[in-house]
């Protein structure tokens, strides 16, 4: 566990998770507040054809089969 997460757990504030659909269209089809918050993730999760149109600072790719 990061020391970020040690001191949310401590503080009792866990950090905001936000789901984030992607169309068809890419990252054309966020609206600007969306955008923002994919561009400012610290993990982001998703398809590795969505992961590649940014450059979180970590991420999870996933295929077809969860």
């Amino acid at each position: 566990m990061s020391e970020t997460e040690t001191t949310c757990i401590e503080q009792g504030s866990l950090p905001e998770i936000h789901v984030v659909g992607i169309g068809l269209a890419g990252l054309d089809s966020l609206s600007p507040a969306s955008l923002a918050l994919v561009q400012s993730a610290t993990l982001l999760i998703g398809a590795t054809r969505h992961l590649d149109a940014v450059a979180p600072a970590r991420y999870v790719a996933f295929g077809t089969d969860l």
